[in-house]
């Protein structure tokens, strides 16, 4: 397997600022710790200081790493599938189906956690097989895929919006909650839930990076390079569509980590593929370091870490549509 020396130094230098950013993460809080206390409670502290550590700040960084690193993930593939810089799940319909199904349960109160979450798993994956039947007429196009789910995202919001207006308010503010996207309150079992899927679906996704790589290259070529284009990209698709899915089953729509950490994976490594690994690592980045400041920077009150991530990713978006040079599909 040929190893490119940036990409290494890359994904070095990007980890190592994960590390520091989950350290800094757990650190700080209405009850700021020092580094040396923040270690010792991790590593075999007991008391106060340690419960803290243990039981609200490191389970919520690790999920919003998880998180991250998965949606970043969904979006290097979605990206170099479609073969285009807008594909994203938050834009293909994924985290708009997972909040619609949520929302039906959260508004009329029906069901737990569990409930919940597996709901939202179900109406993301539904979501998205509706945007790859519509979208696919021999092959599948960048372009009408993004159309399509742009088209079945506005659909799904109208429904979600007239859910919401069935539901009395409290259960309408719990829903409009969940659909901001949050890391609040996550504990071990939040870590368990999404580690077990993301360690599982990650490692073949990664290993799949030369067929992804090949079909960026176009079907024609894909297969006269011998690859079985049809059910390399299905299978692809069925993973990102995964870790999309149960990422926003247990924390809600994150926008927009999908779509620019894999930008920023690809301009700092100078590939052109997905660049799956330094993806996952720049989206747990950013992820942590958006719930970050959303917990540091506004006070008293702490926003959500969808809120954050909008805020910042939507200027991006705006640049990719308006950027001098882009190609006109």
């Amino acid at each position: 397997m040929r190893v490119f020396p940036r990409a290494v130094a890359v994904a070095a230098a990007v980890g190592l600022a994960l590390l520091g950013v989950l350290l800094l993460a757990v650190c700080v809080g209405d009850y700021p710790l020092p580094i040396d206390r923040v270690l010792h409670a991790v590593f075999g502290g007991t008391g106060g200081q340690t419960y803290i550590v243990r039981e609200f700040r490191l389970p919520r960084a690790l999920v919003g790493a998880l998180a991250g690193a998965a949606l970043a993930t969904a979006g290097a593939i979605f990206q170099s599938l479609t073969r285009n810089d807008l594909a994203s799940p938050d834009i293909l319909g994924v985290e708009s189906g997972a909040g619609f199904a949520a929302v039906i349960l959260i508004a009329f109160g029906i069901g737990g956690t569990l409930s919940v979450t597996g709901m939202a798993l179900l109406g993301a994956v539904t979501a998205t097989l509706v945007v790859y039947v519509l979208a696919y007429h021999r092959g599948l196009l960048g372009m009408r895929m993004i159309l399509v789910g742009i088209g079945v995202n506005a659909v799904i919001a109208s429904a979600t919006t007239y859910v919401l207006m069935l539901a009395d308010l409290h259960d309408a503010q719990m829903a409009h909650n969940w659909l901001l996207g949050s890391f609040n309150d996550r504990r071990w079992e939040h870590v368990l839930s999404l580690g077990v899927p993301v360690a599982i679906l990650l490692p073949p996704a990664l290993l799949q990076a030369r067929r992804l790589r090949m079909l960026t290259l176009g079907d024609d070529v894909s297969r006269s390079l011998g690859l079985r284009v049809e059910p390399a990209r299905f299978g692809l698709v069925a993973v990102a569509v995964l870790l999309a899915a149960v990422t926003v089953s247990i924390v809600g729509p994150v926008g927009f980590v999908a779509l620019v950490a894999p930008h920023i994976a690809r301009r700092l490594t100078g590939r052109p593929g997905g660049a799956l690994f330094t993806s996952a690592l720049v989206g747990a980045l950013l992820a942590v370091a958006a719930d970050l400041a959303g917990r540091t920077l506004f006070g008293a009150v702490e926003m959500p870490v969808g809120v954050i991530t909008a805020f910042a990713g939507g200027p991006w978006l705006i640049y990719l549509l308006i950027r001098p040079g882009r190609k006109e599909s």
